[in-house]
């Protein structure tokens, strides 16, 4: 790991300061910069970026991070917020107050409220948009299945299986790019929702300031594009790169008006050398490139995702600006693919002549498309809500942590800033779900192997564990104590209830997990789903890793519902979160205390949590309690809030609060080697009690107060 790390920075020190970085810490003032920066150069010019930074609180520092002894200052936790909170540089401890959730929860001064944290709302926007999916997209491929012969017990277990569901999500595939076209009224639904879910993505992106994304046209036929690293290099072996580069340049000047061809053999090469070098698709991020208009943003996207060098991606906008026949073209244009296209290519292996279409280079099932694309979507939302919009900024602040660390420490500085950057990158590449500096490539035998060891160790080892998961009711007791839990026992069967349509009785917790995504995980986490909120997407393979991890899935869920683990960590989620806004309505009605630290360490200011709480008067709905002295919440009443920004806080508090009574663990929370493929090994069954270091204990330490006795 230690060897690993040591790659993993000199990696991180080429990629913000140019080739010519070395792992000797050599940073000279005029470091090579990102071409994107010559804007910032310009003298009196201020910038957007120069105005995130301006903007930007003074540093916080973190609290309860590390003890005096003799032999020095020695840390008391190990978690990756913690170690960029602890930055001497301004742009180091900016970088850990808004993108790690910081497991504390408290800065040194408790008062001051925490940031909204990019890793925590990313975490909500992907959960938002997978309890919005599956919410139809089940549902749908039942009601499929049934019609197609999969009835009773055997049919029930065949259902679960991976190849139906398959058949079933490229049938969606095909339905959303032709809606003209007849298809089984489950399959037109399935398809109208990921479709409908795509597009409220997109939304939130505009809506954010996601660079890239500020024209993109709302186009519910649109099928997002998921090419597959593996199928990349099987076509390579099959027919030869040549040929696969034919048919992606043939895609292109098909399907994109004024094509010049020799612009699309260029952007063609880009592709194949990006997608064969790194295993893995397309992210969102560089498949911006296929929704931009404008020349200037798709020559951004083509530098700042390694497609091209800035003099390749200058050469090709001025093909861009010629049609074929020679006469000069439109300025905006995007860059579109014939989905038909196809080519006849001699296979290597076999002598035969072959149809080769553009579809066997992508991965077709709607499921694993979306899931992939909802990741990569939340978490560039995510990172524009704290001021990052685009990558040129994150690098940015790379290459200015190391500057100040170079002005305030020499040279022992730039090494820890070296480090600090790693940590930042980790953090910023599991936000984006990309594989994270230390792990191992997803597509490789090695973390495929690994991935089979976990699923296998979670069957042998956590049959019963749904029992120990009744320990956290003391937690969900100390939001509001004995009367709060008392309060809610009327509402038990309305919390655990969803009514016919999927949705929950109880109003109140209907609109949390809309906005929240809390108490979601058995909806969101499919048997067939192959991407969560920390790993990444993983392509299949089709051999026997594959078969094993296909098997094992199902029965990991069985696992956890037969366990107890899965329905018990469900009804404490939402008896906690209910617990919690009942609390705060009590607070808006001065019928309950809630110190100013406490509200800090959720993220509400003193001005902030006034505007919740009068919203919380103004519209909540309520009625006198029978047993107390206050008013009982019967629904929260959201649609209802005039202040969004008041509505967004008070969700985003209930979230923290919740996420720390019934534990879950964000990315921030972790220690660096965690990330790595033999880390997530070691601490598989761990890191619960590791995080709880952090997120329990010296969080309660700082708060120090009554509710920390009746934890």
């Amino acid at each position: 790991d230690r060897a690993q790390k040591h790659e993993a920075v000199t990696a991180v020190n080429r990629k913000i300061m140019g080739e010519g970085a070395d792992d000797k810490f050599d940073y000279p003032a005029d470091a090579q910069e990102n071409p994107f920066d010559a804007q910032e150069q310009v003298p009196g010019r201020t910038t957007d970026l120069d105005e995130f930074l301006d903007a930007k609180s003074d540093p916080a520092e973190a609290a309860a991070r590390t003890i005096k002894t003799p032999f020095g200052e020695v840390p008391v936790s190990f978690d990756m917020a913690g170690y960029l909170l602890q930055s001497k540089q301004p742009t180091g401890n900016l970088l850990g107050r808004i993108l790690p959730e910081d497991p504390v929860g408290f800065r040194r001064d408790a008062n001051r409220p925490l940031e909204e944290s990019a890793d925590l709302r990313k975490t909500i926007e992907f959960k938002v948009a997978l309890n919005e999916y599956y919410g139809v997209q089940n549902d749908a491929y039942n009601d499929w299945a049934k019609t197609e012969g999969f009835t009773g017990v055997t049919g029930y277990f065949k259902r679960k299986m991976n190849l139906p569901r398959r058949q079933f999500n490229e049938l969606v595939a095909d339905a959303i790019e032709s809606p003209e076209l007849p298809f089984h009224p489950a399959v037109r639904r399935a398809a109208d929702n990921q479709a409908k879910v795509q597009r409220d993505l997109l939304r939130k992106a505009q809506a954010a300031g996601v660079k890239g994304f500020e024209e993109i046209p709302e186009d519910l036929t649109y099928f997002t594009h998921l090419w597959d690293g593996f199928k990349y290099v099987n076509a390579n072996a099959r027919y030869s790169e040549d040929v696969v580069k034919d048919l992606l340049t043939r895609a292109l000047v098909n399907g994109t008006e004024d094509m010049n061809e020799e612009a699309a053999r260029m952007i063609a090469a880009a592709m194949h050398k990006k997608i064969t070098d790194s295993g893995m698709g397309l992210d969102s991020g560089a498949a911006r490139m296929f929704n931009a208009s404008q020349k200037d943003v798709i020559k951004d996207i083509l530098v700042e995702e390694n497609f091209m060098s800035v003099d390749e991606a200058d050469r090709l906008m001025k093909l861009f600006d010629v049609k074929p026949d020679g006469t000069p073209a439109r300025a905006r244009r995007r860059l579109k693919f014939d989905m038909k296209a196809t080519v006849s290519a001699v296979n290597r292996q076999t002598g035969e002549t072959e149809t080769f279409r553009l579809k066997d280079l992508q991965e077709r099932d709607a499921e694993q498309v979306f899931t992939s694309y909802a990741g990569g979507m939340s978490g560039r939302i995510a990172l524009a809500r704290v001021g990052i919009k685009d990558e040129t900024t994150f690098n940015r602040m790379l290459r200015d942590n190391i500057k100040e660390a170079q002005e305030i420490g020499g040279l022992k500085g730039v090494q820890r800033a070296e480090k600090e950057n790693l940590v930042a990158q980790t953090l910023f590449n599991a936000i984006l779900n990309r594989r994270m500096p230390l792990a191992a490539d997803p597509t490789s035998t090695y973390a495929r192997m690994a991935r089979v060891l976990q699923d296998y160790n979670f069957l042998r080892l956590m049959n019963q564990v749904g029992f120990t998961q009744l320990g956290e009711i003391g937690n969900a007791i100390s939001i509001g104590g004995f009367r709060g839990i008392l309060q809610q026992v009327p509402e038990m069967r309305r919390m655990l209830k969803r009514a016919k349509n999927g949705e929950l009785d109880d109003p109140t917790l209907r609109a949390i997990e809309a906005a929240t995504g809390v108490a979601t995980d058995r909806r969101v986490n499919q048997a067939m789903n192959r991407a969560d909120t920390i790993d990444v997407f993983s392509e299949g393979r089709g051999d026997w890793i594959d078969k094993a991890l296909f098997m094992l899935a199902p029965a990991k869920r069985v696992t956890a519902d037969i366990s107890g683990m899965a329905p018990i960590t469900l009804g404490l989620e939402r008896l906690s979160i209910r617990v919690a806004a009942q609390v705060l309505t009590d607070v808006a009605f001065q019928s309950r205390k809630l110190s100013q630290k406490r509200l800090a360490g959720l993220g509400l200011s003193k001005e902030m949590s006034e505007r919740v709480f009068g919203q919380i008067r103004s519209h909540a709905l309520t009625k006198k309690s029978a047993l107390f002295r206050n008013k009982k919440l019967r629904d929260i009443n959201t649609d209802a809030w005039d202040d969004a920004e008041a509505r967004d806080a008070f969700m985003l508090a209930l979230a923290r609060w919740t996420r720390r009574a019934i534990q879950q663990n964000d990315v921030g929370n972790l220690n660096i080697y965690m990330t790595s493929t033999m880390g997530q090994i070691v601490s598989q069954f761990r890191t619960f009690m590791l995080v709880s270091w952090s997120k329990q204990f010296l969080h309660n330490l700082k708060a120090f107060d009554v509710r920390t006795l009746q934890t």
